[in-house]
């Protein structure tokens, strides 16, 4: 999420602002999440050795690490916003997401629902990729 205007910020601040990192990767070709990657290849590729991250928000992605180079990146699909949108439609938008994962251990899965989620298209593209709340979000 990105918080506030650039341009005010650093016009207020005096100060250097970088910003909308998304829409320039993806401009570049990439798939929308340099950062992460970025910071994935940092902290995990420092060994010779094939290393997968996956990190699981808002929406998950994966970094692929081989020999301390980031070989791929790309979005696995979503992750916590589809729990955390049923927490705040359930709890009345008094909780804003799954604390500990209390609510969910309390259900059972629905592998007829899972199954049709899986279903979605975007699993069926091969990786690089990328996606969001356009795919992810309340329509799905």
């Amino acid at each position: 999420m990105q918080i506030g205007e650039p341009s005010y910020l650093s016009a207020e601040s005096g100060a250097i602002v970088v910003s909308d990192f998304r829409a320039a990767d993806i401009a570049l070709g990439g798939q929308g999440a340099p950062i992460a990657t970025y910071f994935h290849k940092q902290i995990f590729g420092k060994v010779k050795k094939t290393i997968s991250v996956h990190n699981l928000g808002g929406i998950s992605n994966l970094s692929l690490i081989q020999n301390c180079e980031l070989i791929q990146g790309f979005d696995t699909g979503p992750a916590n916003m589809l729990i955390d949108m049923a927490i705040k439609i359930y709890s009345k938008e008094k909780k804003q997401f799954d604390k500990n994962g209390n609510w969910a251990r309390q259900g059972n899965i629905n592998l007829k629902l899972v199954n049709k989620m899986l279903a979605h298209k975007y699993f069926k593209i091969k990786p690089p990729k990328s996606c969001g709340r356009e795919e992810f979000g309340e329509i799905f």
